[in-house]
């Protein structure tokens, strides 16, 4: 048995033991992080409940982190050198097939997840991919790192709503992923962005974040109008992902507005 360090590791259906496992060992193309912060994901609740179908004991939980690097092994990206602050791509893929040739390695038939598919970052250490890994700049904290990739969720999903300077939106949804939304459609220069949420310290979040929020059952066609002047929403976000939000959506987008569906729908 070689090192050993704690790790949060499922053993099934609402079993989660801190177990003592064996250090991960760097391999050719590969970088040991040294876990600071790790977020927990919806999804890794589903993997709790025993509901997710590709998670399979024992397994680490945990996609959402950041960290150090203690070791790297290959002569791919040099860049990334021993000691650097980073954050983790939760996805990995072949890297071999034309579809990771051609950069869409998202889309990789063989596409897996940290803390899904093979070990993730509720550890002491986890290794990864160096096609994965990402230098932190200087100005952003190891605690900002672990949620690059919900940023990263919502640049895209506003980048493809096409949304303008002036534009009104309503983001349906005020969890980590819907406050970031919002900001990011802020940043990008929505004059009226506003959020519907039905648990009030969410609302309060929203509302300290300089958001005009409703609770989920005022967020009608008539309350958000008088809240824009009677200017039609150009785009809904959704990013609850439950059954009334898909209904709700369709009833606040104006005529030829968009709706971009940002929550994976579990229950439909």
């Amino acid at each position: 048995m070689g090192i050993t360090m704690k790790a949060l590791v499922y053993h099934g259906k609402k079993d989660l033991r801190l177990d003592e496992v064996n250090e991960p060992v760097c391999e050719d193309g590969q970088a040991i992080v040294k876990v600071s912060f790790c977020g927990i994901c919806g999804s890794d609740l589903t993997i709790y409940e025993g509901k997710h179908v590709r998670a399979k004991p024992p397994l680490i939980l945990g996609h959402e982190f950041s960290g150090v690097i203690t070791e790297r092994k290959g002569t791919e990206r040099p860049d990334l050198k021993v000691g650097d602050r980073v954050t983790v791509e939760p996805t990995f893929s072949c890297e071999r097939c034309d579809l990771c040739r051609s950069g869409s390695s998202h889309i990789c038939l063989k596409k897996g997840l940290w803390g899904v598919d093979a070990d993730g970052g509720f550890a002491r250490f986890v290794k990864v991919s160096l096609r994965g890994v990402y230098k932190l700049s200087e100005n952003v904290s190891l605690e900002e790192g672990a949620v690059v990739e919900h940023l990263a969720v919502d640049a895209r999903g506003v980048g493809i709503s096409r949304i303008a300077v002036g534009d009104s939106a309503v983001v349906l949804g005020g969890g980590p992923i819907g406050l970031l939304t919002a900001q990011v459609a802020r940043a990008a220069g929505a004059a009226n962005v506003i959020m519907a949420e039905p648990i009030p310290f969410r609302r309060e979040m929203a509302e300290r974040l300089g958001f005009p929020v409703l609770d989920s059952g005022s967020a009608t066609r008539e309350n958000i109008l008088r809240m824009t002047g009677g200017k039609e929403i150009d785009v809904v976000f959704d990013a609850a992902g439950a059954a009334p939000a898909a209904l709700l959506g369709t009833q606040l987008v104006r005529r030829t507005g968009r709706i971009v569906i940002i929550a994976v729908y579990k229950d439909l």
